[in-house]
Formats: structure tokens, C-alpha cells, sequence
């Protein structure tokens, strides 16, 4: 592209050229390169600053010089076509059921594979232009022989917010939207001309945001892909020979591939040519029953072993439904209104096929296919910690647990929990919410504190007990574990401190149990 040098005018040395720019231009070796393929259809000119920099000098810093300047992209003509699309909607009569259509009745089955060509296409006026985007699904590479192969990316014209048949977005307010698309063949300079190959009059539901799939190959000028002695730049249907290029209707699509009914059978092969709009159809193009997917909703319930249930829900209650269940069970059904259900049901895999009473199930049938399982036993395994005055426990088995600590419940999906425990008696129960789990109960004693004095003691020892039990247990053990005394002690309220008498020991170490409700202690003493 171009070379770059710089010199400093105080003799100094050159030590760095360097280049900022948007990506597109590089510099190596003191020549400008381009990095990518340069577009004029994407980028008119490409700018860029080149800063130079000399070495320091014996009187002070060297010099740093700068300058801008800008790629400008030659612009070789591409070829275009602009396709004027007249979009016209309907009314849905049930909305929350939605449309029995979408804007795959409009796809082209003759539509030939591009190969090396891609076709881009953009918004280019129309009374309607700001409603509209075009959004690309990109196909994958394919590789043949070694060498990768650019297909058409499929483009779609969709409207940016849904219509409402009843609030008109449109220019003029009568439901017919205009736009204008322009097909670009990218490869600069080649003389195929881009053709639109699907029909630009159509008819789209309400609260549908897709309409129609841009299909469009390029063509040369003398090119005539049916053979039907018009060439494809001006026949009317380009792909299907149609030589006398008759076009009723005068939308520009020939009789041979148009849809008079836009019920995505075409002219000469739809023997019920006047089929209602939005109505699904046959090959033949001949009604056919159907109900969305959105009337059903499939749902289950998950609980133990013959408490399990499947449930079903439809919008449209004008009709009976028939059911018919295989797998695990085998049963039939027949219900109207908005619900159904089948209980009482094992683990297994469920098929329910769902069909419209007096409707052929050939023309009509929706299958769903429901795994039921049955959940873990609950597992609980615990550690008391006496040192801490907590309890550990490990879960399994549940999603969610529920535990239960002396009468409040927390909630946690967690797998470890750990409860403080309160002074004296701690029930705590544990459970997945679903009976057939299980369930976890245990007690944990959190005692009350027993003081002494004195400690070593002679003829008594004074005992300080903690907490409000009124019965209290006291136990004397020698060092060898031989029980030397024992009595059951009542305690008034307020008064929590027995004398035991101790003349009658011996000297020696003792082990002194004290027991209540809410009293579990022990302690060593030593009589001098």
C-alpha cells in the first residue's frame, strides 16, 4: 500500500515508528499493510496516525513527530436489487391460543444452493422502514475439497415490535405494512445480479415478529434457470417455468408460484383455492384441524410411590378432548373444560397422546412423553458437638429440607446445616417436605452448668445447679468407678445449691453425676 519513513531534522537517530489506526492497516518493516479485506459497502476510508520518535541527544530529549492521514476505499460496484414487500395482517381470533400459521408457508422449495455467493440484505425505505429489522441466522461452514465454502446466511424480515390487528402501526393505519429490501451481491465487481425469489405481497398474523425468509440468489443477465425462454432478471418466477408469465393478481408473482390464499400451497396445486386465512392446510391445500402447541400445557407431579400424578391444561374449552396414556399405565380418557389429570401413579415413562373427539387422529393428534421418577430416601447423619453446643448433620435425598428445632422451622437446599442448640432438652426433626422420605427426629441434651466448692473439700462440697429442674439425680463414683453414694434431690424454686456430706469418704479422686431433664454433668472432685 505504501511506505513510511521518517527522518529527525537535528540529525538524531530514528528508534520507533509506530501506527495506530482502526485494524484494518498494519505496519511492518516501514510498509503499510492491509490487515483484512477492505469494503466499500462497510467502511468509505480507513484513518490512522503515525508517530515517530528519535533518540535523546547530548542537549536534551530526542523529537517526536506525529501525523494522520486516512485509507480511502476505492468503491467497485456491487450489483443490487430492491424488492418492494407489501406486508398485510391479519386478524387472530383467539390470541391467547396464537396463529395456526407462520412465514415458513412462504419458503421456496426451489430455491438452489448459492455456492461461493452470498447475498446481503438491508432496509432501504418504505412508508413502514423503521418497524422492520432483518435478523441473520448464519449457517456453518461447510469444507469441500480442503477449501471452505461461503453459503447464504439466512435472513429473515421481521417486524421489530409485534402488530396488533386492532392497533395498526403502519403509516396510513390500514394494516398494510410497506418496505423496501435491497439485495447486494458482495463479491465486488461480479456481474450477478441478485433476485429476490419469494413473494412480496404476503399475509402475516398478528403478534407474530417474523414474517418472511429473504431468499435470493444471484444471476447473470442472460441467465434462465427454468428454461422457460425469460430470462431470470425479468421473469416473474424464476425459478418454475411459467413462459406466458400470466399474473392474475398483478403482485409481480406469477401464477405458477403464487398463493392466492396464503395457504403455503401454490396456484396449481391447491385444489381448495379458497382456504380462510390462517387456516392450516394439506398438501392439497384443503383445511385441515389444528390446534397450536400453545393450547396444551403438560405438567407432573412428583411425590412417592403411587401418589405421583400427571396433569394436562388447554385453552380452547370449546371442544372434548380424548387421552390416551401408555407406558407404565395404559388408560384412555375423555374430558372437556380447561384440565385433566391421571393419579395414583408409579415411577415409569408416560406417553399421553391427546386428540379432538370427532377429529380423525391422522389429522389430527399431539403426544407427550413424561418421565416420572421417585425420589431418595432421606439420609441424615449427625455430629454433636459438646464443646461448641451445636449439632451437625450431613443431608441427602431431598432438594429442600425442612428442620424443626424445638418448634421453628427454617428452610435450606443446602446438603450441610448446623443447629446451635439451646440450654436443656433439643428436639430436632428433619424432612423433605414428601412423606414417603422419611423422616429424621432425634434429642439433644444441651446440659445446664453444675458448679462446685471447694475443690479439693473435706467433710462437705457444695453443689451450684444450673437450670429448673426440680428433681435432681446425684451419683458418687470412686476412681474405679464404683458407685459410693447416691441420692434424689428436690429443689425449690429460686434455690439451686445442695451441701452433699462428705465426712464418711475417704481421701481419694470421685466422679460425681448429676442428672435432671435438663441436667447431664459431670465432674471430678478430690477429698483431702
Amino acid at each position: 500500500m505504501g511506505f513510511v519513513e521518517a527522518k529527525d531534522p537535528m540529525g538524531g537517530q530514528i528508534v520507533s515508528i509506530n501506527l495506530e489506526g482502526d485494524g484494518f492497516i498494519e505496519l511492518i518493516d516501514g510498509v503499510l499493510k492491509t490487515t483484512q479485506e477492505l469494503d466499500y459497502e462497510t467502511t468509505t476510508a480507513h484513518p490512522f496516525t503515525i508517530t515517530a520518535q528519535a533518540s535523546d541527544r547530548s542537549d536534551g530529549p530526542g523529537l517526536t513527530g506525529s501525523k494522520s492521514e486516512s485509507i480511502r476505499v476505492a468503491d467497485i460496484p456491487n450489483q443490487t436489487y430492491t424488492g418492494r414487500f407489501f406486508i398485510s395482517i391479519f386478524n387472530v381470533a383467539d390470541e391467547k391460543l396464537g396463529a395456526k400459521v407462520d412465514h415458513r408457508r412462504y419458503f421456496n422449495p426451489h430455491n438452489k444452493n448459492l455456492g461461493k455467493w452470498k447475498v446481503k440484505k438491508k432496509i432501504k425505505g418504505g412508508e413502514d422502514a423503521d418497524m422492520f429489522t432483518i435478523k441473520t441466522r448464519a449457517k456453518a461452514e461447510q469444507q469441500k475439497n480442503g477449501d471452505p465454502v461461503v453459503e447464504e446466511t439466512e435472513d429473515y424480515l421481521d417486524f421489530i415490535t409485534p402488530p396488533d390487528f386492532e392497533n395498526p402501526g403502519d403509516a396510513n393505519k390500514d394494516n398494510v405494512y410497506e418496505v423496501e429490501i435491497e439485495y447486494i451481491n458482495t463479491a465486488d465487481g461480479s456481474p450477478e445480479v441478485p433476485i429476490a425469489v419469494t413473494q412480496t405481497n404476503i399475509q402475516v398474523p398478528e403478534g407474530s415478529t417474523r414474517t418472511i425468509e429473504l431468499q435470493a440468489q444471484p444471476v447473470l443477465a442472460t441467465e434462465d434457470t427454468d428454461g422457460d425462454g425469460v430470462v431470470d432478471i425479468l421473469d416473474n418466477s424464476p425459478l418454475v417455468a411459467n413462459a406466458d408469465q400470466t399474473d392474475e393478481d398483478g403482485d409481480g408473482v406469477g401464477d405458477v408460484t403464487d398463493d392466492f390464499d396464503h395457504d403455503g400451497v401454490w396456484n396449481p396445486f391447491d385444489t381448495c383455492p379458497d382456504t380462510p386465512l390462517g387456516e392450516l392446510v394439506d398438501l392439497d391445500g384443503c383445511l385441515i384441524y389444528y390446534l397450536p402447541p400453545s393450547n396444551f400445557s403438560i405438567s407432573k407431579t412428583e411425590k412417592c410411590a403411587g401418589e405421583n400424578s400427571i396433569g394436562l391444561t388447554v385453552k380452547d374449552t370449546s371442544v372434548t378432548y380424548d387421552v390416551a396414556v401408555s407406558g407404565a399405565v395404559n388408560t384412555t380418557d375423555r374430558f372437556t373444560g380447561s384440565s385433566w389429570s391421571l393419579d395414583q401413579l408409579s415411577a415409569g415413562v408416560y406417553t399421553v397422546c391427546v386428540t379432538v373427539e370427532g377429529v380423525d387422529p391422522l389429522e389430527f393428534e399431539r403426544c407427550f412423553e413424561v418421565t416420572i421418577t421417585e425420589p431418595d430416601p432421606l439420609v441424615v447423619s449427625s455430629f454433636f458437638s459438646k464443646s461448641d453446643q451445636t449439632v451437625s448433620f450431613d443431608l441427602s435425598g431431598g432438594t429442600t429440607y425442612q428442620i424443626t428445632h424445638n418448634g421453628k422451622t427454617t428452610q435450606t437446599s443446602s446438603r450441610k446445616h448446623t443447629v446451635a442448640l439451646d440450654k436443656g432438652i433439643n428436639n430436632i426433626s428433619i424432612s423433605t417436605g414428601i412423606e414417603c422420605q422419611g423422616l429424621f427426629e432425634n434429642t439433644y441434651l444441651n446440659s445446664y452448668e453444675v458448679k462446685y466448692a471447694p475443690n479439693p473439700f473435706k467433710d462437705e462440697l457444695q453443689l451450684f445447679i444450673g437450670g429448673k429442674d426440680n428433681l435432681v439425680e446425684i451419683g458418687v463414683y470412686s476412681s474405679n468407678g464404683q458407685l459410693i453414694d447416691y441420692q434424689t434431690v428436690s429443689l425449690s424454686f429460686g434455690m439451686r445449691s445442695y451441701t452433699l456430706e462428705t465426712a464418711n469418704y475417704k481421701q481419694g479422686v470421685y466422679i460425681i453425676k448429676v442428672k435432671g431433664q435438663t441436667l447431664d454433668q459431670s465432674i471430678q472432685v478430690i477429698k483431702e
